[in-house]
C-alpha cells in the first residue's frame, strides 16, 4: 500500500535549492556536475527529491543535476521537484536518500551497450556494425559478447 503523505510535485527556482543538511547527502562533485551541463537534455533531467527547511529547500536526490541546471540556464531557471513535506531531520532526508539511491540496480554493461545502441550513439552503433559484422552479437546468448567495454 502506497504511503498517504506522498510528496508534492512542484516547479522550484534553482537557486532555493542547497545541501542544508551535509551529513545527509553525498559529496559535490564538479565534473559530475560539468558532464551533466554540457550535454543537458532537460527532458532526462527527472524529477528531483527536496524537502522545505526554512525558506529554501534541502536536495535529498538531485544536487548535481540542480547545480549543472544553475551553471547552464542560471538561478531563476525552474525545475521539477518532488517535495517532502514530512521530512524535517536530516536522518529523515538521508533515510529518503538512502531508499533512492541504494535501492537502484546498475545495468549491465552489455544491456547498457544495447539500449545505447537502439539510441543511436555513435561510438557504440560503430562498434556494433564490428561486432555483427563478425557474426557475434551482444548479449547473453551462446555468440553474445558481454564484455562490451573492451570492444
Amino acid at each position: 500500500m502506497l504511503r498517504k503523505d506522498r510528496p508534492v510535485t512542484k516547479w522550484i527556482k534553482v537557486s532555493l535549492l542547497r545541501v542544508i543538511w551535509l551529513e545527509a547527502q553525498q559529496p559535490l562533485v564538479q565534473s559530475r556536475v560539468a558532464r551533466i551541463a554540457n550535454s543537458m537534455d532537460d527532458r532526462k533531467l527527472g524529477i528531483l527529491m527536496v524537502c522545505p527547511v526554512g525558506d529554501a529547500y534541502h536536495l535529498i536526490d538531485g544536487q548535481h543535476r540542480a547545480m549543472a541546471v544553475m551553471q547552464f540556464a542560471g538561478p531563476n531557471e525552474l525545475i521539477q521537484c518532488n517535495v517532502y513535506k514530512d521530512c524535517t531531520t536530516p536522518a529523515q532526508a538521508a533515510d529518503l536518500w538512502t531508499g533512492a539511491n541504494m535501492n537502484r540496480a546498475k545495468p549491465a554493461a552489455c544491456d547498457a551497450f544495447i539500449v545505447a545502441v537502439t539510441a543511436g550513439n555513435e561510438p557504440e552503433v560503430a562498434v556494433n556494425k564490428i561486432i555483427v559484422a563478425a557474426g557475434l552479437t551482444v548479449g547473453k546468448s551462446s555468440t553474445g559478447i558481454r564484455a562490451v567495454a573492451a570492444c
